[in-house]
């Protein structure tokens, strides 16, 4: 699942520089996760085209989106931006 499926799957707005900055952070964990021994799963680029604008991007497993990891990292940034995000999906217990 690409990340920007997942945002609108979840229904999280982002301008397009938002969604940049997260998709670093979101990399970032990933290759942290990686490298650790957590994942294993070697991730694919994929074409899309947005508004007309053609560009590759990742594609992640759908269970690194709900692992502990990924959450502390889009929980930040959200709090960081002060963005609010409707739901429990990312509430840390």
């Amino acid at each position: 699942m690409i990340l920007n499926s997942f945002l609108k799957a979840n229904k999280i707005m982002l301008s397009n520089v938002q969604k940049m900055a997260f998709g670093r952070r979101v990399i970032s964990c990933y290759n942290t996760m990686k490298i650790n021994g957590f994942i294993d799963a070697e991730l694919k680029k994929v074409n899309i085209n947005e508004n007309g604008v053609k560009m590759q991007v990742y594609d992640y497993p759908r269970d690194f989106f709900q692992t502990k990891n990924f959450k502390r990292v889009a929980n930040k940034y959200f709090r960081e931006k002060k963005l609010k995000v409707e739901g429990v999906l990312f509430q840390l217990k």
